[in-house]
């Protein structure tokens, strides 16, 4: 038939053919983004069946509700067979229920009427390898379903997906986050069948800065293409040719329009919101901390008004240690801040990768090029080796190092503790410093932040003023 081979042919055309099977009770709403999803994934197949070596790999950040499984992980490996039947697929999800249910409606595809009808003829389903987590057809492809950290040792796939590989209610788990990083980079990397033609694809809302997406565009940017499309028109859309799609500023204004964005917002809070509806791990505004609650200074109108009050500015300084120069592991962050009048002052802030020794010589030059004197601390928390560090700086340099109390409650507590003081506007940053953009960024950003070693040099500064500001002499300001 005419329409049975159009489909076998575009892919497109079999995603809105096949939808009725796929999903009989939701009639298809079509838009833009699906005809563009299943003509990349097309040209991927039709570059593979030439033998031709893969470029990149495929990242796909998109909202929930736009038929990305379907598209992706249901229908895709599906028509994949009608062009080869001996393609064999490994996906996975967070979890193996979800990837098993992507895997059982891409078999209820294959066994349904209509596909039978159709393409019956080109393959069938083995009989005695036929199970929901993995199926084989009479051409020898395999479909395989598993999870994110499951075992497929032995298994090898020509096409391997990731569909949401982290569950978003645990996507500020730092080990979640690990566990999932280390799955694809040192298990689904050794299971293609041809590493140069192989093609490897992530499907996914973006949660968290250091989320897979996150992970694998600042490791590997260049072997991604990457294909970012939220809700609503942002500077983040890429490819930038896909902004001209957007129509009033949204990617799909029938199934996404303003009033169910705004609902969704309400529901999803304005962090959740950011990621998995704008594919920002952190709203533009901030999440915790806001941009807005940050303030500017100039260092000689610092100096002039501590001069006119009659008093001298003393420079603390709070070091949030992990000496280390494993740089996928968090830094050593480094603070230089003054209180003044109430309000706190940051002159500098540093992250660095540097172990014990190398940080033992950056601290004393990093204190001495901030202005301390025989007034000022150096508080270090005591962490790892933060007691060593205390004693070997005190008996090497005798600078005024303080082992800082450890925290009793979470980061995010600390922050929800410390962000009234910000917000009041409390908190100036050094006009013009290097440092202040990668600062702002990490604070706004937080819980979604790749690291926070400077967000925790931060509450610990401002803790400090909370506990000491009753014993302020007017000569000494901490």
């Amino acid at each position: 038939m005419v329409q049975s081979e159009i489909c076998r042919r575009n892919y497109y055309q079999f995603f809105k053919q096949a939808w009725h099977v796929n999903e009989p009770a939701t009639p298809l709403v079509d838009n833009w983004h699906i005809k563009y999803l299943c003509d990349r994934l097309q040209a991927e197949v039709e570059r593979m069946n030439r033998g031709e070596p893969r470029t990149r790999d495929l990242i796909i950040n998109i909202p929930p509700s736009s038929s990305k499984s379907s598209i992706v992980t249901i229908l895709f490996p599906v028509w994949c067979w009608l062009q080869n039947p001996s393609m064999k697929f490994i996906t996975a999800s967070h979890n193996e229920s979800l990837s098993i249910y992507h895997a059982t409606k891409s078999r209820d595809v294959i066994q349904s009427d209509w596909f039978i009808q159709r393409f019956g003829h080109m393959f069938t389903l083995k009989v005695d390898q036929n199970k929901k987590s993995e199926y084989q057809n009479d051409h020898k492809g395999i479909r395989i379903a598993t999870s994110v950290g499951g075992s497929i040792t032995g298994k090898h796939g020509d096409i391997l997906i990731a569909d949401d590989p982290i569950d978003p209610k645990k996507s500020t788990s730092e080990v979640e986050l690990i566990r999932c990083r280390e799955w694809w980079s040192k298990t689904i990397s050794t299971r293609m069948t041809n590493s140069k033609t192989a093609f490897k694809v992530i499907v996914m809302q973006r949660l968290h800065e250091d989320d897979l997406t996150g992970v694998c565009l600042s490791q590997d940017g260049d072997m991604y293409e990457h294909i970012n499309l939220p809700s609503e028109e942002t500077p983040h859309i890429t490819p930038v040719d896909c902004v001209a799609n957007y129509t009033d500023g949204l990617l799909d204004g029938v199934r996404m329009d303003r009033d169910m964005l705004d609902r969704i917002k309400i529901d999803l809070g304005s962090t959740g919101y950011a990621g998995q509806m704008l594919q920002h791990p952190a709203p533009i505004e901030g999440n915790l901390i806001k941009h807005a609650w940050f303030r500017r200074f100039r260092m000689v109108d610092l100096v002039n008004n501590a001069r006119d009050d009659g008093r001298d500015l003393v420079w603390t300084f709070v070091i949030d240690g992990a000496y280390t120069k494993d740089q996928t592991n968090d830094p050593t962050g480094v603070m230089a801040f003054c209180i003044f009048n109430n309000e706190m002052w940051i002159r500098d802030v540093q992250s660095v990768w540097l172990e014990m020794p190398e940080l033992l010589k950056f601290i004393p030059d990093f204190v001495h090029q901030n202005g301390y004197t025989a007034q000022s601390r150096i508080y270090i928390e005591p962490k790892a080796n933060g007691l060593s560090a205390s004693q070997m700086l005190k008996r090497t340099t005798g600078l005024n190092v303080i082992i800082d109390k450890s925290p009793t409650t979470d980061k995010v507590a600390r922050v929800n503790g410390v962000s009234p003081f910000i917000e009041a506007g409390r908190v100036n940053l050094l006009d013009g410093g290097t440092w202040v953009e990668s600062f702002v960024h990490q604070c706004t950003t937080f819980p979604n932040a790749k690291h926070d070693d400077e967000v925790d040099c931060l509450t610990m500064a401002i803790d400090k003023q909370q506990h000491t500001k009753n014993r302020v002499s007017s000569f000494e300001i901490y």
